[in-house]
């Protein structure tokens, strides 16, 4: 059996106790076989708003729902950053500051990356938008 995990609020019923304590927990979960997995690949749970039950809702649905986490946004190199005059000095120092293995490198370079931008150039993205929606309006 295979549990197919779930997208939500973690706990799925809360109740008063005996010593009228409010208790959370997860007490609904999803399973099924290989053969339905291999079937429906792409099932995704969500758990979802609790309304008037002590149980929140549980959703499934056979197509995917992957919704990306804000906090693992692709990485995004800027043509920009090469002809910033501290660019290069920022990129070699960073990269030689790491003795780890090269994904590890990539990932702590990236983070040190987006932060250098932003203190560069604020948010080029937003200014992007800003500007393409200007130039839209004229």
């Amino acid at each position: 059996m295979v549990d197919l995990g779930f997208s939500g609020p973690f706990f799925t019923w809360d109740g008063v106790n005996k010593n009228g304590v409010r208790v959370y927990e997860r007490l609904d979960r999803t399973i099924c076989d290989i053969g339905w997995r291999e079937m429906f690949p792409e099932a995704h749970i969500k758990h979802l708003a609790k309304t008037i039950y002590d149980h929140t809702l549980v959703l499934i649905t056979l197509e995917s729902k992957h919704i990306p986490n804000p906090e693992f946004k692709p990485f995004r190199f800027e043509a920009i950053w090469i002809k910033h005059e501290s660019f290069k000095h920022y990129l070699e120092s960073n990269w030689k500051s790491q003795d780890v293995y090269i994904n590890q490198k990539l990932g702590f370079l990236s983070g040190k990356l987006r932060w250098w931008n932003k203190n560069m150039f604020g948010r080029l993205e937003w200014k992007r938008r800003r500007l393409l929606a200007r130039i839209k309006g004229v």
